[in-house]
């Protein structure tokens, strides 16, 4: 004992000084470390706990465990030396060579650092959760590849992603084997390697395990591959109503304002903070596109780009950061050197000059929320922000690029060349002046935006009116004996195509519609500025204005509509028969054919083809109905 004292320890010493030597304990050793503790309840510091022989016979695990050999000695005279001996332990890592001090602390590194996958039982399938490089990931046949470092974190994504309600689990061990062992049925991805290794395996289709990639990351075969100088960003009608796009390859909006990836349930909520306040009959319209177009409804099922390929369009621009280069199929990337070296640590291992294991590049990421993660990219020397002299830049923005503005949208020569729709509707011949320069046509189409919260009082003055027409036919469509009879007399055909079915009450599509009609009158009569017109004759304008005059002064509540029941609202009556009983001989002279033309324009200045525009024209048509009862 004392010779393990003064090798260790050596002299002088001051008042207080604390040595820490590591030793291992051994049964050997029992008697001495006995002896140590005795000697330390002479005058034993508060601070450590006590330790004898019994302890160690009574918990065999303790046997061969690293404790800790604290010395300390106290200078009582200048003749009079105590040194005082104390035992602390602490808890080693059976799978590296970490140790902490206690028991929870050990337990909670292991559930951090080396996770045991997990198995748990949803609606009798048993789904086991493996993990890799210290992460859970997702059992379910997850299109994202999702991992997570909590568990947590993993019940969250199940409950909002799966609807999965997961409230018990056990740790899969060798102890506690997985399903596989006892022909237990498995449900999802996620499998346990023979092993048990801490390892997760993807198996596609033809059996073959594919690795995953490193923390934070998507699995490689789930990354999603960009073609530098593709446009993949889609113009749709009811997108440009609320000012997104769509990106075909991700499958996911981007806004245009402030440039921010929306997925499907983040729309709503976004568009309010922009001042889109979306109807009842947008947002079914585009929960329609969002299911036909298979947009993601989780930020966590959206896949990365592949690294080092073009920058995303219609985000934010690439930034400074740093890519892992610590193994040849590591994609992981960030911003922050402290990110990268805390990578390289749990990631790979790497403890010893981790700054060797990153280099410099250009990063990107699609969400913005705390835990997103970043991709590599290699931006067009367009898209970087090289600093270049201020008096050029000014010469070209103010000078040579407007000179060299063009549209998309050129004339044919030929009629053959006109599209057959084209040709039968002479869209092209109506403000081609308008169509081909990029300024006129993009305030025009803010005409197709709700900008205001005026709108409103309309869409539910539109409501009321669609309600109280069907009460006239007794909530029946087929009421409507005098009609009948004055198309057809006494010969009234008994098949379904000669009946006129009024829509229910719950399709709000149409009313939206009908709501995006009158709106563009009312901006354009209230000084909007632009060359387009819907040509309203004398009367029409005067019913425009006291229709405008009647928004500001009622006060309608959505709560209103049972009470309302008998609301005409004669103003809003009279401007829809002046609409309806307009005769023209101009072609696309009228507010109905001029409405179309409107609908129907795209940003690049062209038109959408039939398929986009029929139920445009199927709506106005039943307004027209309506009107006429």
């Amino acid at each position: 004992m004392t010779s393990i004292a003064t090798a260790k320890l050596p002299g002088p010493w001051n008042a207080g000084d604390l040595h820490l030597v590591s030793l291992t304990i051994t049964p050997s050793l029992c008697e001495m470390v006995t002896s140590i503790w005795n000697l330390t309840l002479i005058a034993r510091s508060e601070k450590y706990a006590p330790l004898n022989a019994k302890d160690l016979n009574r918990r065999p695990s303790l046997l061969n465990s690293r404790f800790i050999l604290v010395t300390q000695e106290l200078r009582l005279s200048p003749s009079l030396r105590l040194r005082l001996f104390s035992v602390k332990m602490v808890f080693p890592c059976g799978e590296c060579t970490e140790a902490v001090r206690t028991k929870d602390a050990l337990k909670k590194h292991i559930e951090r650092r080396h996770p045991k996958p997990l198995q748990f039982e949803h609606d009798g399938t048993v789904y086991v959760s493996s993990t890799r490089n210290g992460r859970y990931i997702c059992p379910v046949d997850c299109s994202g590849g999702s991992s997570y470092k909590e568990r947590k974190d993993l019940w969250s994504h199940l409950a909002q992603a799966h609807g999965m309600q997961v409230h018990s689990f056990r740790t899969v061990t060798d102890k506690n084997p997985g399903p596989e062992d006892n022909g237990t049925q498995v449900g999802g991805a996620g499998a346990i390697p023979d092993d048990h290794s801490h390892t997760a395996e993807v198996v596609e289709s033809n059996g073959e395990p594919e690795d995953t990639t490193e923390q934070d990351q998507i699995p490689n075969s789930s990354r999603v591959e960009l073609i530098r100088g593709k446009d993949y960003l889609v113009y749709d009608e009811i997108l440009d109503q609320i000012g997104i796009f769509y990106h075909n390859a991700l499958h996911v909006f981007i806004c245009k304002t402030c440039k921010a990836v929306l997925s499907k349930n983040t729309i709503r909520g976004h568009e309010n903070k922009h001042g889109y306040d979306l109807l009842q009959g947008d947002l079914e319209e585009i929960d329609r596109w969002c299911t036909s177009n298979h947009v993601h409804s989780l930020a966590e099922t959206v896949n990365l780009p592949l690294p080092r390929g073009p920058s995303v369009q219609g985000i934010l621009p690439p930034v400074d950061g740093f890519a892992c280069i610590a193994s040849p199929d590591c994609m992981y990337a960030a911003v922050s050197v402290n990110s990268m070296r805390r990578h390289a640590r749990d990631a790979h291992n790497v403890h010893r000059s981790p700054d060797n294991n990153l280099r410099l590049a250009k990063v990107q990421r699609l969400f913005r929320s705390v835990n997103s993660a970043y991709f590599e990219v290699e931006p067009d020397p367009a898209d970087l922000n090289i600093p270049h002299d201020q008096e050029v830049c000014r010469a070209l923005d103010s000078i040579w690029i407007p000179s060299l503005e063009d549209s998309r949208v050129y004339s044919t020569d030929n009629d053959r060349d006109r599209p057959p729709f084209i040709r039968m509707t002479s869209w092209d011949e109506f403000l081609p002046h308008v169509r081909e320069q990029p300024t006129l046509r993009k305030k025009l189409l803010e005409l197709r935006v709700l900008q205001s919260h005026e709108y409103k009082k309309l869409h539910r003055a539109m409501l009321l009116y669609l309600r109280s027409n069907r009460k006239w036919l007794d909530w029946h469509p087929d009421h409507l004996s005098l009609r009948k009879t004055l198309i057809h007399g006494t010969n009234i055909p008994r098949d379904g195509q000669h009946y006129w079915s009024n829509v229910f009450y719950s399709n709000t599509g149409y009313p939206s519609c009908f709501v995006y009609f009158l709106w563009g009158m009312i901006r354009i009569r209230v000084g909007f500025d632009t060359e387009f017109s819907f040509g309203l004759s004398e009367t029409q304008t005067e019913n425009l204005d006291h229709l405008i005059d009647s928004l500001k002064g009622c006060d309608i509540q959505e709560a209103d509509y049972e009470d309302h029941a008998d609301f005409t609202f004669p103003e809003l009556h009279n401007l829809l028969w002046s609409l309806v009983e307009q005769s023209t001989n101009l072609s696309w002279g009228g507010p109905f054919e001029k409405y179309l033309w409107l609908r129907a324009l795209k940003e690049d200045g062209n038109f959408s083809d039939v398929g986009h525009i029929t139920l445009v024209i199927a709506r106005l048509k039943h307004l027209i109905n309506v009107v006429a009862l």
